[in-house]
């Protein structure tokens, strides 16, 4: 998802004052011209199709689209689409659900099964990750009736994994994780992990675990309304992750089945 300010940032982040770096400046700035040539390109073909036929695509064609065909925000738009279409479900949409949610604050999610959006039935909040080793994701609204988190964590063109927890599943997950010591150091003090963060570094969200607990359990009541961050790194919480594949990890094939529950 390069444009032109990014593609010539990019090229001075490849070149250094350095006499070596210099003598192959002219190579390296043919290379990324090429490729900005190709993500130009692709943008081209890409606009003669509809999202509804590129929503279609398999994995690896959908890969380069979403991270070079499109700009970021119908990038992010697209997903949904692509997600909604290989599971055979919905995108939320004002003809699924009842406008007068929207007065309340409420989200309600980003997919649907069925035709009409049921809080806490058969809506789905949708977190995807193309980036980094992290899974997780920001703006979950645990004060909203959510049926489950499906967080997509897309490794690269030939890797993607899909993990879908119920809302009761994806609480004790964070309430373990946040009171399992990960280490203890050499005075035998145990360490912790952060319950959880401010989305979006709203800075909401502050202090000790046990307060971090107690603001989780007043969305929960719907005390407040706050939008949280969440997620592990897979590379350096090797159980954890290990754990996720075993239980929530699907193919597309077995999460058609178990959404077709809902």
């Amino acid at each position: 998802m390069l444009d032109c300010a990014e593609f010539f940032c990019y090229i001075s982040s490849m070149i250094t004052d350095t006499e070596d770096t210099m003598d192959n400046i002219a190579d390296i700035s043919k290379d990324l011209f090429t490729a900005f040539q190709a993500v130009l390109d692709l943008r081209e073909k890409i606009s003669k199709y509809s999202i509804e036929e590129l929503a279609k695509t398999p994995y690896n064609i959908m890969y380069p689209i979403y991270k070079a065909g499109m700009k970021q925000k119908s990038a992010e738009k697209f997903i949904e689409d692509w997600v909604a279409a290989q599971l055979g479900v919905n995108k939320k949409t004002a003809s699924s659900y009842d406008k007068n949610n929207d007065e309340e604050g409420l989200d309600l999610g980003d997919l649907v099964v069925g035709d009409k959006l049921i809080p806490g039935k058969n809506n789905i909040e949708l977190k995807v990750s193309f980036e980094n080793d992290t899974i997780g994701g920001g703006q979950l609204r645990f004060y909203e009736p959510l049926a489950g988190y499906l967080f997509m964590k897309a490794w690269d063109i030939d890797k993607v994994e899909f993990f879908y927890l119920t809302k009761d599943e994806l609480l004790n997950e964070i309430y373990e994780r946040t009171n399992t010591p990960y280490k203890v150091d050499k005075n035998g003090v145990e360490k912790y992990y952060t319950a959880f963060t401010s989305s979006q570094g709203s800075g909401k969200i502050k202090g000790s675990n046990e307060n971090r607990l107690k603001i989780l359990q007043e969305n929960l009541a719907q005390k407040r309304q706050d939008q949280i961050g969440w997620g592990f790194n897979a590379k350096t919480e090797k159980e954890l992750y290990q754990k996720w594949q075993t239980k929530y990890c699907y193919t597309i094939e077995q999460l058609k089945e178990k959404l077709n529950e809902l």
